[in-house]
């Protein structure tokens, strides 16, 4: 029976795999690609961005092929992967981080400050080439917004159920606020002021995010 069960695997597997990207193409073709569709529409209305309505207009129709091929090869890994669950989570958490961090650039109350953030969070930049500024914010932050939607629909009809108060919610509330301290930090050490309050928080908030992506996924990825 162990070649039945094997077999049976194998089949339900792949059929997960098949049905999962047919539903990614679907999902790319009416949020991001038609010109009229309510039902990006609606969910535009719900998360109160019209990061698709954005990107479609402001790119080429070879930028939209390109990013319709991007998405496709990301939710090809997951689905292949050893435990595509995890790697579901794994890359929403990446998604999380992109979001809430040039999300948080464009703020009002950073309005003021935001190129000493810009000039002093890029000495810590790996990519030359993606330095932080108001363009690069922008960008990342309504890609991810996108992609982010995206995932999250697939993560609920494919994954594991979703809802306000779900991990996702949970995860983006302590990583929010990790972001604010950091800044906070940021500003303090810049102007010179006492920096002591920040120097406890932070760390505890960092112990937080990690604690969450070991209990999500079992490792911590920054």
């Amino acid at each position: 029976m162990n070649w039945f069960k094997k077999f049976k695997m194998s089949f339900l597997r792949a059929n997960f795999e098949s049905s999962v990207l047919l539903c990614c193409s679907n999902l790319i073709q009416e949020l991001l690609l038609d010109e009229n569709n309510k039902a990006r529409d609606s969910l535009q209305k719900t998360i109160g961005n019209n990061c698709f309505d954005i990107i479609r207009e402001k790119s080429s129709e070879q930028d939209l092929a390109d990013c319709r091929k991007r998405i496709i090869d990301k939710v090809t890994r997951i689905v292949k992967s050893d435990n595509p669950l995890i790697s579901m989570r794994r890359k929403l958490i990446s998604l999380i981080h992109s979001d809430t961090l040039n999300r948080s650039f464009l703020l009002e109350q950073y309005g003021n400050r935001r190129q000493e953030l810009y000039e002093e969070l890029n000495k810590y930049m790996d990519d030359a080439e993606i330095l932080n500024s108001d363009e690069t914010a922008s960008i990342l932050f309504i890609w991810s917004e996108a992609e982010c939607c995206i995932l999250r629909c697939l993560q609920s009809k494919y994954f594991e159920s979703v809802g306000k108060e779900d991990w996702f919610s949970g995860y983006c509330k302590v990583y929010e606020m990790f972001v604010t301290s950091l800044f906070d930090l940021t500003l303090a050490q810049i102007d010179k002021e006492d920096i002591s309050i920040y120097s406890i928080t932070l760390p505890i908030q960092k112990k937080q995010v990690e604690h969450f992506q070991k209990e999500l996924i079992g490792e911590v990825i920054g």
